[in-house]
């Protein structure tokens, strides 16, 4: 039986702006991850909500699969929308 546990988000590495506009930002969010299971996660596609001390910022959806190495720290990349 697996014993599984979230990953823990240790930071935001990075964020590129990919395209801005008077009324929308696009971003990339590189995150850093640790996955403290002890096997892989295959992250497949999601939706998400992006807050900064508690305020809402944007959303985001990813359909590009990415894999976090068991017992290990991975950068992920994120595409997150303000507007």
């Amino acid at each position: 039986m697996l014993n599984f546990r979230i990953p823990e988000i240790k930071s935001i590495k990075k964020v590129v702006v990919k395209k801005a506009s008077l009324n929308k930002m696009q971003f990339i969010f590189t995150v850093e991850v640790n996955n403290i299971n002890d096997f892989d996660l295959l992250l497949k596609s999601g939706e998400y909500e992006v807050y900064m001390e508690d305020k809402y910022l944007g959303k985001g959806t990813s359909d590009q699969q990415q894999v976090i190495p068991k017992s290990s720290v991975s950068d992920l990349n994120f595409p997150v929308t303000i507007s």
